[in-house]
Formats: structure tokens, sequence, C-alpha cells
């Protein structure tokens, strides 16, 4: 993974430079109540919000299947 780093309010930030993307995993373990979208580090926010892979095609899940043992 690949990250890009930024200066915020004096903070140095680090994102990665593929979005990783939950939006078409189905688990009924998870349940929210909102959605939250971090797009700030995006240079063309709706289109990233709008872009979901075709069928077949499986988008970047950063860390979804890994397990702690």
């Amino acid at each position: 993974m690949r990250l890009v780093s930024r200066r915020e309010r004096g903070l140095w930030v680090l994102r990665p430079r593929e979005p990783f993307d939950l939006r078409a995993v189905v688990n009924e373990r998870i349940r929210v109540r909102h959605l939250v979208a971090d797009l700030v580090g995006s240079e063309d926010p709706v289109r990233e919000w709008y872009d979901v892979p075709p069928p077949g095609r499986h988008a970047f899940r950063f860390n979804y299947d890994r397990s702690l043992a």
C-alpha cells in the first residue's frame, strides 16, 4: 500500500493513495446507523463516491479479511 503525506493544521496526515471501499460488503455482523466516508484526501470526491466497482471486480478493502490470531 502506498501512502500520501500532507500537513493539515500542524499535523502530518497519512492517507492511502488507493482508497478502500466497503460499500459493497455484505456482513450481518456489521450494523451501522450512519455511514461516514472520509473523502478529504480525494482530488474528486464526488466522482469517487459514485464510482462503485462493477460486479465481479472487488474494491480495495484495507485489512477487512485480517484476523488478530
